[in-house]
């Protein structure tokens, strides 16, 4: 699911596309008043990023989600406590 954005030429598969912004604003929601705009920004991409890494894994070793929540909240929500934790000075 993670990996396959084009199912055929011209045509976009969205359920992934809707799982990377879901991972966006998961991994931004630990202390969203903290960061900047540009920093929130960043933090979701890399979000987004991770959601697609943690969906190309599970497809790989043959675990079934059919959704795709495990991505979402388990690896953006892992890059929201370390990026939380990272941010606090």
């Amino acid at each position: 699911m993670g990996a396959e954005f084009a199912t055929e030429p011209g045509k976009i598969y969205v359920p992934p596309m809707l799982n990377g912004a879901l991972a966006g604003l998961v991994s931004v929601t630990a202390e969203p008043s903290m960061p900047s705009v540009s920093g929130s920004l960043a933090i979701g991409s890399v979000g987004a990023l991770v959601m697609m890494i943690a969906a190309h894994v599970l497809e790989c070793t043959h675990l079934d989600d059919a959704v795709g929540e495990i991505p979402v909240h388990l690896a953006a929500g892992t890059l929201r406590l370390s990026s939380a934790a990272n941010l606090v000075s």
